[in-house]
């Protein structure tokens, strides 16, 4: 019997978004103008930074909720083999680490902090 997705590909999946969630806890952090509190850190309606996702990412998203939503129906309709399923594995797997890659380098340009708009 075949796993309905890879360990690898749910690894990258996961990881990836772990560090983009690191990620967003430091900026965060760093823009968040003194005194730094706890509560203050975790009020909502303060929001210090904006991220202005890739299409890449869109894409991504896109596919990776395809994924999830095929793998959960493959075993309904039988096409748990199915090389069109194996296709979107690859896909999905292409566009998160590109995505993730593109967060990365283009970090300056895809994370903006809120500076003017904080309330003190």
């Amino acid at each position: 019997m075949s796993s309905l997705m890879p360990v690898p590909l749910a690894a990258v999946i996961l990881g990836r978004d772990v560090l983009l969630i690191i990620a967003s806890l430091y900026f965060r952090y760093i823009s968040l103008p003194p005194p730094k509190t706890f509560s203050r850190y975790c009020d909502v309606t303060n929001a210090t930074v904006k991220l202005h996702p890739s299409n890449i990412s869109k894409l991504n998203t896109f596919l990776q909720l395809t994924l999830i939503a095929s793998s959960l129906a493959a075993p309904v309709f039988g096409f748990v083999d199915h090389i069109a399923l194996q296709t979107l594995w690859y896909l999905t797997g292409t566009t998160t680490i590109a995505s993730g890659v593109g967060y990365y380098r283009n970090r300056h340009q895809s994370v903006e902090i809120l500076q003017d708009k904080m309330k003190h």
